[in-house]
């Protein structure tokens, strides 16, 4: 993994400086059952970032970190033969390498680790629900019931203290799949909820857009056989 001047890396993490909290450089994806092939399901950590909303009498409340995983055997692919020349410092500025990833089933997940240790379980609800219906709206899409699955998971009952993990898993044929600490707590069959998704760490506009960055280079140097 690249070091960046805002990360810490060590062979087998990187650390997201703002909240300290830890992603392993790989990561088995939660749609998986077995570890085969010698690990060719691995995914590849390509950046960190933070989640902060604007909170009253809070001037900004970090909510999670995330890091953002690729299967690099996929994308080289997929899209090894439209982006394999060109430089990576200039790939990460270009929307239409993130529209294509978004376009392309690529096996991918995001990990968050819950960060503020009071934060309220309808806050996280409602910040995705948000999220998620604005990023259909900008798809031109009537996706509605993979929405109400996914916000029926954020319960009173599900307890997210500080340091939960919680894994969001885009399997290629369409599933997302979600995994709290070491429960699988439901999977969503819908293509344009999975890309939905994605695009609010990826799309126009990400949530951190440093890490947007981050990723597009990282890929970029996958593609180019140096990540």
């Amino acid at each position: 993994m690249r070091v960046q001047d805002y990360t810490f890396s060590t062979e087998s993490f990187v650390i997201e400086p703002k909240t300290g909290f830890k992603f392993p450089t790989y990561l088995f994806p939660v749609g998986y059952k077995d570890r085969l092939d010698g690990g060719s399901l691995n995914q590849v950590l390509a950046g960190v970032g933070i989640r902060s909303v604007n909170i009253i009498k809070l001037s900004l409340l970090k909510i999670y970190a995330f890091g953002f995983y690729l299967n690099p055997q996929r994308l080289r692919a997929e899209l090894g033969s439209n982006y394999g020349g060109v430089l990576p410092e200039e790939l990460k500025l270009k929307s239409s390498f993130y529209d294509d990833i978004l376009r392309h089933e690529l096996d991918m997940s995001v990990r968050l680790i819950v960060h503020h240790k009071k934060v309220r379980i309808g806050l996280v609800k409602s910040t995705f629900e948000t999220a998620l219906k604005n990023r259909l709206k900008k798809m031109k899409s009537n996706e509605e019931e993979g929405v109400r699955v996914f916000c029926s998971y954020f319960t009173e009952e599900l307890l997210l203290p500080a340091g939960t993990i919680i894994d969001f898993h885009w399997q290629p044929g369409g599933h997302f799949h979600t995994k709290v600490g070491d429960r699988v707590i439901g999977t969503i069959h819908s293509l344009d909820f999975c890309r939905a998704f994605f695009d609010i760490y990826i799309g126009e506009p990400p949530v951190c857009n440093r890490a947007k960055h981050d990723i597009g280079l990282k890929l970029g140097h996958i593609l180019h056989g140096s990540g």
